[in-house]
């Protein structure tokens, strides 16, 4: 197959894996964090977005961008400090709402 076919079809499973990570994460977030502290999500959407969207670029770029379709040379896993550091970062965002509560 050619590699803007292959490109595209990496293209759609990035977008199938957001949308599956986003749909997974929120629903344990609502479950474990969100629902027991009474928070209302939308006044803290913002910090869960990119919270969530660390979190799965992360995991992509260290798991899944090596499981697909589109091979490259430059396909490389991230740095570990930079890792956990970004893992800090989002959790730090997902947990903020409950530091924040009034």
């Amino acid at each position: 197959m050619t590699k803007p076919f292959l490109f595209l079809l990496e293209l759609i499973r990035i977008v199938i894996f957001l949308a599956i990570g986003f749909g997974l994460l929120g629903w344990v977030e609502q479950l474990l964090i969100y629902s027991p502290f009474k928070i209302q999500l939308e006044d803290y959407f913002l910090y869960y977005l990119l919270g969530n969207f660390l979190i799965l670029f992360i995991f992509y770029r260290n798991v899944f961008q090596f499981q697909g379709w589109f091979k490259s040379k430059r396909n490389k896993k991230l740095p570990q400090i930079l890792s956990i550091l970004m893992s800090l970062v989002a959790v730090s965002l997902i947990i903020l709402p409950i530091i924040a509560r009034k």
